[in-house]
């Protein structure tokens, strides 16, 4: 039996408005029995119960990532991250660096690389990086994961060299000169040329939301399961204690639910099933398998993952009025608007819950047009549909998120400027006219709706205090540009207790509560009492899942 345990001499932050603050607080097996003073919680010691001083730190909630990639983020540990390279000059000598020093790689991926690495190249993208390489396939990818370069050996490999049909939305750019330019958008060019690396089963869920094949053998799931335990360790220590997937196929919840079974599963995880353009509906069976095979407290799904269109820096984001440095080109959506009506409403129907990548405004309009359907259709519901992303967003729209109870799943670490990223060509693209209906956290929050906070984690770090400091810490773009920032309380429920309301989980977790499940942090210092620009500097001390310890530094 597990021992009691109680953590006192804390500045408990526990994100319920009807006990804001604590000391102490006394766990039961994996429940919390009892929050506090430090007098009233040590009186229930044992002789066997574990004490753990907090030495005055902040005890909170562990932090609700809402919106990453599990598979992808854990298999990109370790990988070429280009991430602080702002030049050219600067790729090239980081990548070069890391194939010096994996001589038996034949193909490289970067990741991280910057849209404004090419802006001022006069030569096509694919002649730049044959000056990196050329006897070996290289593919860089940007850091929202939607845009790819790659060079002449790549293109070649994948015979796309002169020119590849694709869906609408995705594109091998082509050069005036009849042959690739080295550009690829979007996620359908772009695995063209990963596929090289086969295989690519932790990428599966967000390529095709299908399935290996052929089926891997023990070994090959051996392998897959120690590459979500190398990320399942690194969420621990950040304070995750629990994640929703935004991709997802039954492979990666079957190898979830074996680490479980070793008791090695230290993070709740949601997995949806993931519906691309190009399935039939009756795909959606397999939504309604998984979420009957996967429901609990640990693991579950019970969510169908969808995309509208792609992002704003390669232009394959989907807006109402046009680029503002593209004349006539607005982006292309992915689903028509009368399919994507026929489908939300389905999966309603179905009572699953829907989350749709919608980045442009007209991105957004449409799945709010497509919510709203559903609804005078099958009825009003709990239904708690979400829109991930809504970089952009239509003043009206605004409204409509909370007329229609749509929950709002924004990225704290994506706007042009925050966590490195450089300000070009993003800022171009949208146009001043358009700057205060951007990453509209504030304006969304005082309309009323619930707005949840994430990192799309391997496109971001998934560092939940690095996403507060720069949820808190946003700069104006100019001095005309509304302030969206939340403040620091409203920061840190959108990375809690209204994460954990997202996945109808509001009354177990999300924050420290009796009755409730002990997933908890202790932080490095009071995160309420230092000033914002110093919350960069805060660490995870240690990370608690279920009653258990499952991170503590030193």
């Amino acid at each position: 039996m597990e021992k009691d345990i109680i953590i006192h001499s804390g500045k408990v932050l526990t994100m319920d408005e009807s006990r804001p603050n604590a000391e102490a607080i006394h766990i039961k097996r994996n429940i919390i029995e009892r929050i506090g003073s430090n007098q009233e919680i040590l009186s229930k010691k044992q002789h066997d119960t574990k004490i753990i001083s907090a030495e005055g730190k902040t005890i909170m909630p562990g932090f609700i990532d809402s919106h990453i990639h599990i598979f992808p983020g854990s298999d990109s540990l370790g990988k070429l991250n280009l991430t602080n390279a702002y030049t050219f000059d600067e790729v090239k000598n980081l990548t070069q660096k890391y194939i010096n020093e994996n001589e038996d790689l034949n193909f490289i991926e970067g990741t991280g690389v910057h849209y404004s690495v090419f802006k001022e190249a006069e030569k096509a993208t694919r002649l730049q990086l044959d000056e990196i390489i050329e006897d070996k396939s290289l593919l860089l990818i940007a850091p929202d994961h939607h845009s790819g370069w790659a060079n002449t050996k790549a293109l070649s490999e994948a015979s796309i060299l002169e020119g590849f049909a694709l869906p609408e939305g995705n594109e091998v750019v082509m050069s005036a000169d009849g042959y690739a330019e080295g550009m690829l958008k979007e996620n359908e060019a772009i695995k063209l040329v990963s596929a090289q690396q086969l295989p690519r089963r932790s990428r599966l869920g967000l390529d095709t939301g299908g399935e290996p094949s052929p089926e891997p053998d023990d070994q090959e799931r051996n392998i897959d399961k120690k590459i979500l335990k190398k990320g399942l360790a690194h969420l621990a220590k950040l304070g995750i204690t629990s994640v929703h997937n935004m991709d997802g196929n039954f492979y990666t919840l079957e190898l979830l639910d074996e680490i479980q079974r070793e008791n090695s599963l230290t993070c709740r995880v949601k997995v949806p099933f993931h519906f691309k353009p190009e399935m039939d509906a009756k795909k959606l069976d397999s939504a309604l398998e998984m979420h009957r095979r996967w429901n609990t407290p640990f693991l579950s799904s019970g969510l169908v993952k969808f995309f509208m269109d792609g992002v704003i820096g390669s232009g394959t984001a989907f807006l109402i009025d046009d680029y503002a440095d593209t004349p006539k080109w607005k982006g292309e959506a992915l689903f028509s608007e009368d399919r994507f009506k026929k489908l939300v409403t389905k999966v309603d129907e179905m009572g699953l819950q829907i989350a749709v990548h919608a980045i442009g405004d007209a991105a957004v309009n449409r799945v709010l047009n497509a919510y709203d359907y559903a609804r005078k259709v099958n009825g009003r519901r709990d239904s708690r549909h979400r829109i991930e992303h809504i970089e952009l967003i239509q003043k009206s729209d605004i409204k409509r998120l909370k007329e229609l109870d749509v929950i709002a799943s924004m990225q704290p670490v994506h706007p042009p400027g925050s966590d490195g990223l450089p300000l070009e060509p993003e800022l171009s693209k949208i146009g001043k006219d358009r700057f205060n209906e951007a990453y509209a956290w504030k304006s969304i929050k005082t309309c009323g709706s619930i707005v949840i906070f994430s990192t799309d984690w391997p496109v971001s770090n998934v560092d939940p205090l690095n996403c507060i400091f720069n949820a808190l810490n946003r700069e104006l773009w100019t001095k005309e540009t509304m302030d969206q920032r939340l403040n620091l309380y409203e920061t840190l429920s959108a990375y809690t207790k209204l994460g954990a309301y997202a996945e109808f989980k509001e009354t177990k977790k999300g924050m420290l509560k009796e009755g409730y499940f002990a997933d908890l942090i202790i932080l490095s210092d009071e995160i309420d009492q230092i000033k914002s620009a110093q919350i960069k500097e805060l660490e995870v001390e240690l990370t608690m899942v279920d009653g258990k310890i499952v991170y503590k530094k030193n």
